[in-house]
C-alpha cells in the first residue's frame, strides 16, 4: 500500500449572498452534484454521508476512492467535513468558509486528502503528480459548477 496525499485551497467570488450560497452547500446532495466525478452520495445517518468516485487513471491503474464523512456548519459563515476513519480508502478533511463581499460572497474551498492505494513504489511518483493535478482540476470544476449554479 502507498499512501497519496494532496491538498488545496482555492477562493471564488459569487453574486449570491451568503444566505443562498449556504443554503446550497448545506443541502448536500444537491451540492455534491456539482462535484465533477461523483458516482454515488448517499445519506449514511444524520449529518453523516458516504462518497463514491468513478475510477480515475489509466486501465488497471485507475483509482476508485470512497469514504464517509461527517459535515459541522456555523450558520452563514462556515460548512466543515472530516471522514471517518475506517469508512474506506481515503481521509479527507476540508471545509467552505463563506465571507460577505458587498452584494455577494467570497467562498473559499479548504481541502486536504490522504488516500491509501494498492499501487507498487515504482508508480508513486506519477500517482502522486496524477491525484495532485487531478485535486486541483477537481476543486476548480467544483468552484466554478457551484457558482454558475448560485448565479443563474
Amino acid at each position: 500500500m502507498i499512501e497519496l496525499t494532496g491538498e488545496s485551497k482555492k477562493t471564488v467570488e459569487i453574486d449570491a449572498d451568503p444566505e443562498d450560497v449556504f443554503a446550497l452547500l448545506t443541502n448536500y446532495p444537491k451540492s455534491a452534484k456539482h462535484l465533477p466525478g461523483v458516482r454515488k452520495f448517499s445519506k449514511v445517518k444524520p449529518d453523516v454521508y458516504r462518497w463514491e468516485f468513478e475510477p480515475k487513471g489509466p486501465g488497471k491503474y485507475a483509482i476508485e476512492v470512497a469514504y464517509e464523512t461527517k459535515f459541522s456548519t456555523v450558520k452563514n459563515k462556515e460548512v466543515r467535513w472530516q471522514s471517518i476513519p475506517g469508512s474506506g480508502n481515503a481521509e479527507v478533511e476540508g471545509s467552505f468558509t463563506l465571507e460577505p463581499k458587498g452584494k455577494g460572497t467570497l467562498l473559499t474551498l479548504e481541502l486536504n486528502v490522504e488516500s491509501q492505494l494498492d499501487i507498487t513504489r515504482l508508480l508513486k511518483l506519477v500517482a502522486q503528480k496524477m491525484a495532485r493535478a487531478e485535486l486541483e482540476k477537481t476543486v476548480s470544476s467544483y468552484l466554478s459548477n457551484l457558482k454558475d449554479a448560485l448565479e443563474a
